[in-house]
């Protein structure tokens, strides 16, 4: 049985060794800025990776994941590293892409919060003892922690007749502005990764800010590919979940662009199902 493993593994790699991979291009790798962080220097190991295959390559920061989406689905970035959002977006835009890897979310704890600095009741509750013109503090639209999965649930709780109307947003563009927003009161309650409230609230114990709902883990974002490359994608993949070493380098540099990878400990190729019920929701927005 071993033996039958190690051959199959074996034509994998050379079947992609003697396929035509694009070379001598320049390849456009991209992700969104976030404040504070050198988002840059997180795709620096993919980057080495496609130069192996010789090509150039020059890395594409956006303003935002609706922008990265936009210029994924243009052919103006071939490889981009976006949010589930930003995914989502890619995907509706572009119609087809090659999933390359994900960081690995079983041990999980990138989840998604709605804080108050009045009460600990359920938010349902809150909210239904409101007028209901309250507004509530959120990241950016596109923002999957601080904003879309909050609104989901929300959406649910006015599907199920337990609130009237969803609270107005107004967004804060960090989830540090939220908690900052939420703990001097200017606005009753906001939508941060619940990591972003923990460390918040050990910092600020002296603070009265409660968490009112937690959602479930968050599925995340995975890296894609163009299909116009597809075959520089698939060498991609291959390189980076069957080397250790390399797959180790390329997760180490994505945790330090994206925080919520911390639990990781492997990239694994991206199962589409895992997204359907969330595309779905997203996409009817």
């Amino acid at each position: 049985m071993m033996a039958v493993l190690v051959i199959a593994q074996f034509l994998s790699f050379s079947s992609i060794a003697n396929s035509e991979i694009p070379n001598n291009l320049n390849i456009k790798i991209g992700t969104y800025q976030y404040p504070n962080i050198d988002r840059k220097s997180a795709l620096l190991p993919i980057s080495r990776v496609v130069e192996k295959f010789n090509n150039k390559v020059t890395i594409r920061l956006a303003e935002s994941p609706s922008e990265l989406a936009s210029l994924f689905a243009a052919g103006e970035i071939h490889i981009s590293v976006p949010n589930l959002s930003g995914f989502v977006s890619s995907m509706s835009l572009a119609k087809d892409a090659f999933l390359v890897a994900v960081p690995d979310n079983s041990a999980s704890d990138y989840t998604s919060s709605i804080i108050s600095s009045e009460t600990n009741q359920l938010i349902a509750e809150a909210f239904a003892n409101s007028d209901n013109s309250i507004e509530i503090a959120m990241v950016w639209p596109d923002s999957v922690s601080g904003a879309i999965i909050a609104k989901m649930y929300m959406e649910s709780l006015v599907e199920s007749r337990k609130i009237n109307k969803l609270p107005e947003s107004r967004y804060m563009n960090s989830h540090d502005n939220v908690l900052d927003v939420v703990a001097s009161k200017e606005l009753s309650f906001g939508v941060v990764a619940t990591q972003a409230y923990l460390k918040y609230k050990k910092k600020r114990p002296e603070l009265q800010l409660y968490e009112n709902w937690r959602s479930d883990p968050i599925p995340f974002g995975p890296i894609i590919c163009h299909m116009k490359v597809v075959k520089l994608c698939q060498a991609l993949q291959s390189e980076i979940l069957n080397n250790k070493t390399l797959q180790a380098e390329v997760l180490n540099a994505l945790k330090l662009g994206w925080p919520e990878f911390a639990t990781s400990k492997k990239l694994v190729k991206p199962d589409k199902k895992q997204y359907e019920e969330i595309t779905n929701s997203l996409n009817h927005q």
